[in-house]
């Protein structure tokens, strides 16, 4: 009972929305992969090809900065629950990240992305929770895999103590990789 409550408290606050180039080839599928074209992501893509809730151009007008920022904005507009009750990030509050490779991103693109993700994050600046946010752990990797998808997810969760505790417990599990982790008082010396 005591598990299934931090599960259900961790799953209401987490959010993730992902962005991809390419679609999914599924073994067994019958056909090949639908193609969405040089000039095209698709922000909301399922790990198994289902439809995102949108395609845009690709370039994004903004880059990189432009991407993040807009499912920063849509995961924050999204809300999480919090006590029966959907809230928003608000300035100040401290958030976990998980940015997950999708399957086809380079440790150099993932490492571009969670540098643009956490940048965002806590300048604050030109967002819509307007006050920069504490990421206090940060998650870089192939955590849920698409095969070969070229893209990757954003995972934000408010996060207190006794969530941050249980982040941080030990665990034996073999694709776990424990986060980067920074008290508000550190400078994380490679976005300063």
């Amino acid at each position: 009972e005591e598990v299934r409550g931090f599960a259900e408290r961790a799953a209401g606050a987490v959010r993730t929305l992902g962005v991809s180039l390419e679609n999914v080839d599924v073994p067994g599928a019958a056909g090949a992969k639908e193609a969405l074209g040089e000039d095209v992501m698709e922000i909301g893509m399922g790990i198994h090809g289902e439809p995102g809730r949108e395609r845009a151009t690709f370039p994004h007008a903004g880059g990189l900065d432009g991407i993040v920022a807009e499912v920063l904005k849509t995961i924050y507009e999204y809300g999480y629950q919090k006590e029966g009750e959907t809230t928003r990030w608000r300035g100040g509050e401290e958030v976990s990240v998980l940015i997950n490779n999708l399957g086809g991103c380079s440790v150099f693109e993932m490492g571009t992305i969670a540098e643009a993700v956490v940048r965002t994050l806590e300048s604050g600046e030109g967002t819509p929770w307007g006050e920069p946010l504490r990421v206090s752990r940060i998650y870089v990797g192939s955590y849920m895999t698409s095969f070969d998808m070229h893209g990757f997810s954003i995972s934000v969760m408010p996060t207190d103590d006794e969530l941050g505790g249980l982040l941080d417990a030990p665990t034996d599990a073999p694709a776990w990789v424990p986060a980067e982790h920074y008290s508000s008082a550190e400078p994380r010396p490679s976005l300063r």
